[in-house]
Parts: C-alpha cells; sequence; structure tokens
C-alpha cells in the first residue's frame, strides 16, 4: 500500500492554501502517474526475478490500471488490478528444450534457482504435438497434462517483485506531486 505522508499533505496544504480543491487537484493526476508507472514496472520485475521473456509474460497476462476511487474523508485510493493465465513450463528455462527420449527434463521458474531434475517416476517428458506445440508433459498411456509455470498475477505477488513495484510507484508519486504543486503555483 502506498501513502502520501503527513509531512507532505501539510506542504501542500501551506503552499496551496487559497486554492479551493488543491489536495484533489495534486494527489489525482500525482497517484494516475504513479500507478501506470507501476503497472509497466510489474512487467519489468517479473522478468528480473523470473525465467520468462517480457513477450510471454505480456501474452498471458492483463494488468489495468483502475483509477483513482475518492471515499469518505477525503481519502483517494488508487488500484491496479492484474489477470492471467498461467505460462506453459516450457516457457521457463527448462532443459531439453526440444523433444528427446533420453535427457531426463529440469526446469526452473525463478531465476535464483538452478534447473532441478524430475525424477524418473514423475514421467515427465518434453514433446511436440501434432499440431507443432512443444511442451512439457507428465503421463502415462496416452493421458498427458501439460505442466505449467505460476501465472503473471503469482509473479507479481512474489515479495521481491512486489516491494520493488510499491518501491517505483512511491518514487513516482513523490516525483508527480511536486510537480502537480508547481504546476498549481504557477496557474495560480
Amino acid at each position: 500500500m502506498i501513502e502520501v505522508s503527513e509531512q507532505t499533505i501539510n506542504r501542500m496544504n501551506t503552499l496551496l492554501a487559497g486554492i479551493q480543491n488543491a489536495d484533489k487537484k495534486v494527489l489525482k493526476p500525482a497517484m494516475a502517474r504513479a500507478l501506470i508507472s507501476g503497472k509497466t514496472e510489474a512487467k519489468r520485475q517479473a522478468t528480473q526475478v523470473y525465467h520468462v521473456k517480457a513477450g510471454d509474460f505480456k501474452q498471458n497476462s492483463y494488468i489495468k490500471y483502475n483509477g483513482i476511487k475518492h471515499h469518505g474523508d477525503g481519502e483517494m485510493i488508487g488500484e491496479i488490478s492484474f489477470a492471467g493465465n498461467p505460462i506453459p513450463l516450457i516457457k521457463y528455462k527448462v532443459s531439453p528444450t526440444v523433444p528427446t527420449s533420453e535427457a531426463i527434463p529440469a526446469a526452473a521458474a525463478l531465476k535464483s534457482n538452478a534447473p532441478i531434475p524430475f525424477d524418473k517416476g514423475d514421467d515427465v517428458h518434453v514433446l511436440q504435438m501434432k499440431t507443432g506445440h512443444i511442451g512439457m508433459f507428465k503421463g502415462k498411456d496416452g493421458k498427458l497434462k501439460e505442466l505449467y509455470g505460476p501465472s503473471p498475477p503469482r509473479m507479481i505477488e512474489n515479495e521481491q517483485v512486489m516491494s520493488k513495484i510499491e518501491k517505483k510507484v512511491d518514487e513516482v508519486l513523490n516525483k508527480r506531486i511536486e510537480h502537480e504543486i508547481e504546476r498549481l503555483l504557477s496557474k495560480y
């Protein structure tokens, strides 16, 4: 959760004392810009922490800026929502990357981990389907199930990813508050 410090609010109210609804005129656009930067930062941080390409992340995710809502007591709340589909495990760091019957498959989703081999008893293989799709599958007797890594929302919930997103949003929010104060002062 991102909050504007009481010190910043007091400074803003002092500088903009004669302007009606000054806090809303400053905070709403500043929060909007900060949240939009958080949306961009989410993709950047997820691809830095996980073995996934930016294109695969983007293709399987839906990140939406929901806007700023006003609540009682002058409180403003901004929101970004994250949704998405699980990404096939073959899109992460795996070996082998092509169908073979000799190698035991291994996979890693986090960049901090080395690929971990599956047990022989798991019956996991890299296979190519008739459609041409190559994936990592588990199963016996013709009943196959494709294996998936974490979905984009799960990646964003990672503590390391979330803390960097919050840091970026906070940084942009403070810069934009200053910019909006200057813009409003020059207008009046």
